[in-house]
């Protein structure tokens, strides 16, 4: 990575985009008050370290952080994390309350919208 072989502008590019990081995560944990921010992707190999770290002096800055500590941490999934959003996404879809599992003959699951009853 050029930043950690001391390319100074690679640096000041990876300091941006980890305070432009932890600024997203800033306003998601004022909104929704989690405990526990989790980070991964394949992206974060290289340049975790530094992120993470963006992203802890940001959640720092909050005033109320003092009160409720958020914990930052990678994600156990490694660079699989991204693969293993996407299907959690698909799944989450496919279950929700608004679609519905239609048994047919074959023994097919076909996943439908539920069409509004008139």
């Amino acid at each position: 990575m050029r930043a950690a072989a001391g390319d100074e502008v690679a640096a000041a590019e990876l300091r941006t985009a980890a305070l432009a990081v932890a600024r997203v995560v800033l306003g998601v944990v004022n909104v929704v008050d989690v405990s526990e921010v989790v980070l991964g992707g394949a992206g974060l190999r290289h340049a975790g370290e530094r992120v993470r770290d963006a992203v802890r002096a940001g959640l720092g800055l909050a005033m109320t952080r003092e009160v409720h500590p958020v914990e930052v941490r990678f994600s156990d999934a490694g660079e699989q994390a991204g693969a293993l959003g996407a299907a959690s996404a698909v799944l989450h879809e496919a279950l929700s309350s608004t679609w519905v599992g239609v048994h047919v003959p074959a023994r097919e699951i076909v996943i439908s919208p539920v069409a509004p009853v008139h």
